[in-house]
This record gives structure tokens, C-alpha cells and sequence, in this order.
């Protein structure tokens, strides 16, 4: 269903529940944006392919649509950890039979390429500091009934029945550092031989299916990644010397580090330091060559992907011409924290890496330079923090969507099915945190954000080029064009969420991490701190926190709204100050991971001071006296995200869309009555929307089009199937 939004208009339609038309679901294009963590190809069939991603699930690849097909999107919000792909293993012998191990600690199979799963009977702690290195599920390619998993504690599963029942054969390895076995990899030239990467110990080996192993002589310590040709030479890439190393058919280790890379001894120690800190992550050997290696490396030594044509003897550095299919990539994306790098088993010269924001493919490696394109075409893995959908703007249709992101900052959608031509702003920020729009004159948005960046161990690095990574900034054309703040409330600290004045855009409410709020009536050229809020803030990291807690009303200016402590404040006088109000609301609890979602304080459009709590399962909350008192929805048992949408006509209220639980029953409602009735409009496809859903946004110009923004499956908006707008 391809829609392009153009004018506003409204359904008409009796709500009652028969007449309530069904909802169709898909993702907002936006094209990738967080880590692929590993790819997987089957070896006898061509263009078989699948890959894994850390936070949105695994993926099928389809070679005639040019797209990735997602075949974990089947779990709901409550296993939401499942879209956590930890590894995914093939039958060598039966192409429509794949394995993947979840974060959750749920090993499924499945015996239709994907389509549908069974869960096995195998719940073990998974998961690894390196998540990007790991690949502890193999099925053995001599008896497809032979499946080894290693576990997070070192403790190694076999099934001989196809996964449906295991047997632990222990602890390998033994006790050691935190990273563990990243691998286990059956040798295809050989009956019965496996290898086993412990990061700490080297490599192990078993010759009977995994029944018994023994650590090899001298063999390589730090190994991320191992590979095997087709006569069963193993080679392996890693963190320690040798970096790169194969193993000999009598038993020795050659190192095949590229010199370039390798530690003299009579190197200074800077020298030394900077070639001892960095990875070689990824190294496949060529099925069609067995000569032909490809070797990648890791984000501390990023763009660079390396191949060899004589077996690990010399090596060269691939030197590419990049064929975009996102708009808004930079170019440093290629290579820029490379995760896995296969040689395709049916295509001489196809050469596949994974990356921290998605994938990249060459048909010919051997061309100087080679053409890389990045197909990513149903590949949205997005980590979503925040979404506006305000009315038009004075004539103008105005856009449908802007949203705010985790690592990319965030976009503005004129087509929901198309890819952006860019980010938002100049200026631009790593995490867009919050944003509001002025309800009286929505061509104005405010924005925050900052700047720090995750390394693909979670380190923070704040960059050079950026002293003061947080920031905000002001669009006074629907986003089109932003200018920064003048001054910021705080000199050295993030602003975590903002609001704007439904009549003065000048009017912003900024709070901060730390914990003070603070008021600009200057279109931030100068700030004051509110002295009648209590200074609790969201503390420094906000961006990994859900709640929202601060609101503007969005139809008298004069009017603010804040929680904390179980009280709500409210502003009459352009949140120069605040003061509680006599309702009793339920408390926050202090863990912040418990109440990751289903925390919002939001004030309905059009209609002054109706202004809705949400408390999770301790249920949602209406005031229709600007927050003097609340009241309960009798038939909401959990609240997870929620928002006002625009009406059915003039006289109706804004239709409230909730994701949570009505009388008993899990799933996406929405109501013309103020949640009187519910209907359900639920997906009834396999839809992504359980994927850690963070933020609900109903559209202001077009009735019943509503978003919602994950963790790791980027935006999904729903509309009706006589939805009217032009198409």
C-alpha cells in the first residue's frame, strides 16, 4: 500500500464497532540506522541470505524485490528482548530450515525460511559483551540433526534430534574474562570436526561432533571471528597478536597480519599503542578461491576493508566508489564499525560486510575501485525517541512527520514511503532528545538534543570537534531550516526534554538532566531557572529514558504542565512559575528500567486544559479542569504509550489512540469518545511494533493516521482501509 499524504482530510464514518474499519500497518521509510551484527548465507542455495541486527530482530533476504524481509516481527511488546538477534545458523542441508538464538535466552526454529517459528526447548543466558562478535549456534553440515549452542557461561548445549531436546556436555573453557566463546563453527571438510574461539583461552577443537574438545597448541588468543575454505584450512581474525593467523595442516600457526599492521619490536610505544588498539573483526575465505581472502576492520580503524589474492602472503586495501540507495548516508558509513565481511558462496567477486547502521555489497571486489551499494530496503532498525505530527502550518499542506532518534538525530517525512533526502537540522545532533511545536502556529518547532557518540562497545566519546555536545535549536518553517540556540540554560549539560507556548514560540520550557527547569521568553537568548518546580530532572541520561513528563497546553499559551513526585504543577502565567494542583496522582517509581514506558503527561489539541496522565499498569488518567483534579478510565489496565489524534469533524473530540491493555486485552485502540468505547485496531499481520514501542504520535492533519517509534524497528504508522487521503 503506497500512500503519499497531500491534503488534509477527515474520514467520516459512524464510530461504533461494527462500522470500525481495519488498520494497516507498515514502517515509515527511513533506511537502517543501527548495528547488522552478523550475515549468514546458505550454501547451496543462491541468494539465501540472512542477517541479525543488536536491536531489530533478524532479517530474510529477497534477491527478486531487492529488500530485506523481516521473520522475527511476530513477538509481541512483552518479549521484546526477542528482537535482540544474538545468532542465526543454517541447515547446511535443507534450505528451508533456520535456527536463531535471542537475547532473551529463547532458541526457534524454523522450517519455512522464517515465516513462522517453534520455540525449542533450550532457555539459556545468552549474550556477550562483543555482541557483534558472536556466533555460539552451528548445525552440523554431515548430520543436519546435530546442533551445538554455547550458552553465555561457557556451558555447551548439543542436540542430535533436530533442537528437540539437548543435553549440556559442560562447561568448555573454564572460568576466565567476560567475553567467553564467541564461536563455534563445524568444519564442512570434515566429519565431526569442530572449532570453538574462547576469547580469553584460543581455539578448541572437537573431532566427535562436539562430545569432547581439547585446546590447540599456540593457537591464537583475542579471535573474534573465524573462517574455513573448502579443504578445512581455518584462518582467524582478532584483537591479539597474531591478529590474523591460519592454522597449518601440521598443527603450527602462521601469522598472516598484514605488515602494516603489525607491532615492531623496536617500535616507539606510541606506534606500539596505536597498532595494538584495534581489531581485525570480520575475515572470510573465499569459496570460489581459496586464495582470495577478505579481512575487515573494526570502528577504531574505521573505512577500511582489506583482501588478499594469494592466501594471506600480501594484502591490499579495497578502494571503493559508493552507489547510495539512502539519501541521507555519509559516506564515512562505509566501513565505519564493520561487525561481519562473507564472500558470497554463489557469486565469484560478491563480497557482503556488515556495519554499525547497516549493510554494504560489492559484485566485484577485484575491480579498483570496486562499487559498493548498500541495500537496505526494508531493513528500518531505528531507535526512536521522540515524534511530532502537528496541524498544517497557515495555507500550506505542511509535513506529515518529524521524529527524533538515537545515533541519527531524526527526519522529516513529506512521504512516509520514501527516504528522506537528509537529517534534520544543520544544527545536527547524535540523539535528538524532545521537541514541541507552537499549537497556534505549528510552523515553529523547538528542538534538543546532543551530541555524545556510542562506540560499538557503549563507551562514550565526546567528538573533538564539538567541546559542548548539547544543544537545541529553533525551525520557524516547519523544519525546514533550524537555527541554534543562542545560549543554553546550562553551560555544560543536556537538555532532556521541551516545550513550546500554544501562542508565543518565543516561550520554552527547558528541563534538564541534572534536574532545575528553566524558562526562556526570548526564543532562548536567556534563561531563568523555575525556583517553584522541585530540581528532579531525568538525570544524565535521557535519552535512554521514556518519560515525558512535561507539557504545553495546546490551546491557551499561558499554560504548562509538569509531573514529578506523584504531583502535577501547572502554569498560568508562560511557565514563569509553577504551582501544584490539589490531584492526587500515582508516584514514579524511582527505578527508572521499570517505568521505561508508560509515563506521559500530554495535553489534547484543541481543547484547553484537558490534560492526560499515563502510569503504566497503574492505569491512565483524564482532567478536564487543566489538572485541578483527575479520574481513572475504568476500562484501562495498562497504559504503555498514548496520544490525541485529529477528530472525526468539528464537533467530535480528538480520537485518543493507546497502546496497552483494555479489559483484559493487550494491543493498539483507539476511541471517539474519550475512552468511553475502544475499538481495536491492532495489526493483524506479523508487524514489528513489539520491538520496544517508546513513543506514540497521532497526526494533527489527517484523521486516523497514527505512528508509532520503537527501539530497533523505527516507525510504524497505521491507518484504516478507507482511509481517504490522496494517494
Amino acid at each position: 500500500m503506497l500512500i503519499s499524504f497531500v491534503v488534509s482530510v477527515c474520514l467520516v464514518f459512524v464510530p461504533d464497532s461494527a462500522a470500525e474499519p481495519a488498520y494497516h500497518w507498515k514502517n515509515v521509510a527511513i533506511g537502517g540506522g543501527s548495528y547488522v551484527t552478523g550475515i549468514v548465507f546458505h550454501p547451496e542455495e543462491e541468494g539465501l541470505v540472512y542477517i541479525q541486527t543488536d536491536i531489530g530482530g533478524c532479517y530474510r533476504w529477497d534477491e527478486a524485490a531487492v529488500q530485506w524481509i523481516p521473520i522475527t516481527d511476530h513477538f509481541p511488546e512483552s518479549q521484546r528482548k526477542s528482537y535482540v538477534g544474538q545468532s542465526i545458523a543454517i541447515d547446511p542441508r535443507d534450505p528451508d530450515v533456520v535456527y536463531i538464538a535471542v537475547r532473551d535466552g529463547t532458541l526457534l526454529k524454523s522450517t519455512d525460511r522464517g515465516n513462522t517459528w517453534t520455540k525449542l526447548k533450550l532457555d539459556v543466558p545468552m549474550g556477550a559483551s562483543l555482541w557483534w562478535c558472536t556466533e555460539p549456534l552451528a548445525v552440523d553440515p554431515f548430520n543436519s540433526s546435530v546442533i551445538l549452542y554455547v550458552s553465555a557461561n561457557r556451558e555447551l548445549f548439543k542436540s542430535v534430534n533436530g533442537g528437540v531436546s539437548w543435553k549440556s556436555k559442560g562447561q568448555i573453557a573454564g572460568p576466565g574474562g567476560e567475553l567467553g566463546i564467541l564461536g563455534v563453527m563445524f568444519d564442512p571438510a570434515s566429519r565431526g570436526k569442530v572449532y570453538m574461539n574462547s576469547f580469553e583461552n584460543g581455539i578448541y577443537q572437537s573431532l566427535d561432533a562436539g562430545d569432547s574438545w581439547t585446546l590447540l597448541k599456540d593457537s591464537p588468543k583475542g579471535v573474534l571471528k573465524m573462517s574455513l575454505n573448502n579443504d578445512g584450512t581455518l584462518y582467524t581474525a582478532g584483537r591479539i597478536a597474531p591478529k590474523v593467523a591460519k592454522k597449518n595442516r601440521d598443527g603450527t600457526w602462521a601469522d598472516l597480519t598484514p605488515q602494516k599492521y603489525k607491532i615492531g619490536s623496536n617500535a616507539p610505544p606510541s606506534t606500539r599503542r596505536a597498532l595494538a588498539d584495534f581489531n581485525f573483526c570480520g575475515i572470510s575465505v573465499d569459496p570460489a578461491n581459496p586464495n582470495h581472502i577478505v579481512l575487515s576492520l573494526d570502528y577504531k580503524t574505521p573505512n577500511k576493508i582489506l583482501h588478499s589474492l594469494n592466501g594471506g602472503a600480501s594484502w591490499s586495501e579495497v578502494k571503493p566508489v559508493l552507489n547510495h540507495t539512502v539519501p541521507w548516508w555519509p559516506k564515512q558509513w562505509w566501513g565505519g564499525g564493520v561487525s561481519a565481511v562473507k564472500c558470497d558462496p554463489h557469486v565469484p567477486g560478491q563480497v557482503w560486510f556488515t556495519d554499525f547502521k547497516g549493510i554494504w555489497r560489492t559484485d566485484n571486489i577485484y575491480a579498483q575501485p570496486s562499487v559498493w551499494t548498500n541495500p537496505e530496503k526494508g531493513h528500518e532498525e531505528i531507535y526512536v525517541t521522540c515524534l511530532i505530527a502537528p496541524p498544517a502550518a497557515g495555507s500550506t499542506s505542511g509535513y506529515m512527520l518529524i521524529s527524533g532518534a538515537a545515533d541519527v538525530d531524526g527526519f522529516t517525512h513529506y512521504n512516509l514511503d520514501c527516504y528522506p533526502d537528509k537529517k534534520n537540522g544543520p544544527p545536527s545532533y547524535q540523539f535528538t532528545l524532545s521537541m514541541d511545536y507552537c499549537a497556534n502556529n505549528p510552523a515553529y518547532i523547538v528542538r534538543v538534543g546532543e551530541s555524545w557518540a556510542l562506540n560499538a562497545l557503549g563507551d562514550f566519546i565526546v567528538p573533538e570537534i564539538d567541546p559542548n555536545p548539547f544543544g537545541g535549536s529553533i525551525s520557524a518553517d516547519e523544519g525546514r531550516t533550524w537555527k541554534a540556540f543562542e545560549t543554553l540554560p546550562i553551560s555544560q549539560g543536556v537538555i532532556t526534554r521541551v516545550a513550546m507556548s500554544a501562542d508565543d514560540p518565543d516561550i520554552i520550557i527547558a528541563v534538564t538532566g541534572q534536574g532545575p527547569v528553566y524558562h526562556t521568553a526570548d526564543g532562548a537568548n536567556s534563561w531563568q531557572k523555575i525556583d517553584t518546580l522541585p530540581d528532579k530532572g531525568l538525570g544524565g541520561k535521557g535519552y535512554w529514558d521514556n518519560r515525558h513528563l512535561l507539557a504545553a497546553d495546546k490551546v491557551n499559551g499561558r499554560k504548562f504542565y509538569y509531573y514529578t513526585d506523584g504531583k502535577l504543577y501547572r502554569s498560568t502565567d508562560n511557565g514563569l512559575t509553577f504551582a501544584p494542583t490539589a490531584a492526587s496522582l500515582p508516584p514514579l517509581s524511582k527505578d527508572v528500567r521499570k517505568e521505561r514506558i508508560g509515563n506521559d503527561v500530554k495535553a489534547a489539541p484543541w481543547i484547553e486544559g484537558e490534560v492526560w496522565a499515563g502510569f503504566d499498569s497503574r492505569g491512565l488518567y483524564r482532567s478536564s479542569d487543566s489538572g485541578s483534579s483527575f479520574s481513572r478510565l475504568k476500562n484501562v489496565d495498562k497504559v504503555l504509550l498514548f496520544d490525541f489524534g485529529r477528530p472525526l469533524n468539528r464537533t467530535s473530540p480528538p480520537i485518543v489512540y493507546l497502546y496497552g491493555t483494555v479489559k483484559g486485552k493487550d494491543g493498539i485502540f483507539r476511541s471517539f469518545d474519550f475512552g468511553e468505547k475502544w475499538h481495536d485496531i491492532t495489526p493483524t499481520e506479523k508487524i514489528g511494533i513489539g520491538c520496544d514501542p517508546r513513543v506514540m504520535e497521532a497526526s494533527k492533519q489527517h484523521c486516523g493516521l497514527v505512528f508509532i517509534g520503537t527501539n530497533g524497528r523505527g516507525i510504524y504508522y497505521g491507518v484504516p482501509d478507507d482511509f481517504s487521503a490522496v494517494r
